[in-house]
């Protein structure tokens, strides 16, 4: 296992072993100024290429650029400060470097979004400021000159943000609302030489969402399309959601949804992973229609699908799963 327990640390891919950095003990206290590599090799931990970061940070993001991995914002504690610093890792020679106080985030940001967009460009998106709210603005990290630039500003703003990278340098900015008379806003930015230019679509929200959404993952994949997973809590039989976008259109589908998942993937096989701390569904990036009972679980064998019953049910042996 790890050598130290990590809440809200950040994990990152990177060649065959996955680099956890940062994070508190207990959620409350001060955060680690250490990360560790898992080697998936050999399924543990590597005691000898753990490393240091230039500060201790929790609630922040990463993001893999090659062999470097960029942190950016967080906390150094619970109750601190919002952190507008960033660093790099290089994760071959072992060694980190924090970027001058001019070069770091123009904003200050906990729990912020990185993406990297097809055109190469590196952007901070949302996160939160030190009483919460959540940041409307959008920042771009220069590679060349190791330096964040303010890109965009004033976008809509709700109780909650979700993000995602879309081919074409573009990212989708949902904005959503709970409760009675609760709105759902979803723009399309897309990056030019002076900057983001941003369009909304007009989706019907209000018709399949009507007390909004909450705890909002937001996933780009295929041919340019969204899945959205989300909570709707005014509904007593299940509060969970999920919606397809097609962002061409522009068009907003309900789709069946097994779980409120933490986190969504796309697979190397096209499969999309949703994961929660009750375990994972693999949902088909694409179906012929609905698909009948057993809920959730499906696997894409195309032409074909196989829908798997029984969450937990998984074994991981030599052969797979």
């Amino acid at each position: 296992g790890m050598l130290l327990r990590r809440a809200f640390a950040t994990a990152s891919v990177w060649r065959d072993q996955v680099v956890v950095a940062g994070g508190t003990p207990d959620r409350r206290g001060a955060a680690h100024d250490t990360y560790e590599l898992l080697d998936l090799s050999r399924e543990r931990f590597d005691a000898a290429a753990s490393g240091k970061l230039q500060r201790p940070r929790m609630q922040h993001a990463a993001l893999l650029l090659g062999d470097t991995l960029l942190l950016v914002g967080g906390r150094s504690e619970a109750s601190g400060a919002v952190l507008a610093s960033a660093e790099l890792i290089d994760l071959r020679g072992g060694t980190s470097a924090e970027l001058p106080e001019a070069s770091g985030l123009r904003q200050a940001r906990a729990f912020p979004t990185l993406v990297q967009l097809d055109s190469g460009s590196v952007l901070a998106l949302a996160g939160q400021d030190a009483e919460g709210r959540v940041q409307g603005s959008v920042e771009r990290f220069d590679r060349s000159a190791r330096r964040f630039e303010l890109l965009a500003s004033g976008l809509p703003v709700r109780a909650e943000v979700a993000v995602a990278a879309l081919a074409g340098a573009r990212v989708a900015w949902l904005a959503c609302d709970r409760g009675r008379g609760a709105v759902c806003e979803l723009s399309l930015l897309s990056e030019s030489a002076s900057g983001l230019a941003r369009s909304v679509l007009a989706l019907p929200f209000a018709e399949l969402a009507p007390a909004g959404l909450s705890e909002l993952s937001l996933l780009g994949y295929g041919a340019g399309r969204l899945l959205l997973t989300a909570a709707d809590d005014s509904d007593p039989n299940s509060r969970r959601r999920a919606f397809t976008i097609d962002p061409a259109m522009p068009s907003l589908a309900r789709v069946d949804a097994t779980r409120v998942p933490s986190r969504v993937l796309e697979l190397a096989s096209g499969a999309i992973a949703e994961l929660d701390r009750e375990g994972l569904s693999l949902r088909a990036a694409s179906t012929a229609g609905r698909y009948a009972s057993p809920e959730g679980d499906v696997l894409s064998t195309q032409p074909e699908l196989l829908a798997l019953s029984g969450p937990g049910h998984f074994v991981r042996e030599q052969a797979g799963l």
